[in-house]
């Protein structure tokens, strides 16, 4: 605690200041940088998506379940329940392939710019914010091999 406080005193009044802030590290000052986060944003957020059209999608289920338990209107509720899981499954493609393309474009991004910037000479795979990200593109890329072989055993039948 001495050491600190006679060293560094925190009470000191500093006569340097900056009129418009402190500047940006120039270790941040990267146009990587600033195409990297909001890469990461529209992926993360395009999960959100897909979360809520597959709540919509259970939501549906358990309707249409009920409606064939009871046998009431069952034309009319199997044809606009079979258009709108097909038109719900299409969004959920859309929205899974997009934001995956994002989450991958920004983790790439991210690497690349720790291997360049830092200069340590190996990629920063030990940094738990890349593991972070990593988790929910491995999720999203298993999602897509849920829907191929969806899309494969449909087409088989």
């Amino acid at each position: 605690f001495c050491y600190s406080f006679f060293t560094s005193n925190p009470f000191l009044i500093t006569y340097f200041q900056h009129i418009d802030g402190f500047p940006l590290n120039p270790i941040l000052q990267d146009i990587v940088l600033s195409i990297h986060p909001p890469c990461l944003y529209i992926g993360y957020v395009g999960f959100s998506v897909i979360f809520s059209l597959g709540f919509i999608l259970i939501k549906l289920n358990k309707v249409n379940f009920i409606y064939n338990i009871v046998g009431l209107y069952k034309f009319k509720i199997d044809y606009y329940y079979k258009s709108n899981l097909r038109l719900i499954y299409l969004y959920i493609q859309f929205f899974l392939s997009f934001c995956w393309s994002f989450l991958t474009f920004g983790i790439l991004l991210g690497s690349w710019w720790s291997y360049y910037e830092l200069g340590w000479g190996g990629w920063w795979f030990w940094d738990p914010v890349e593991n972070a990200s990593l988790l929910p593109w491995l999720i999203g890329l298993g999602l897509i091999h849920i829907f191929l072989l969806n899309l494969a055993d449909v087409s088989i039948k």
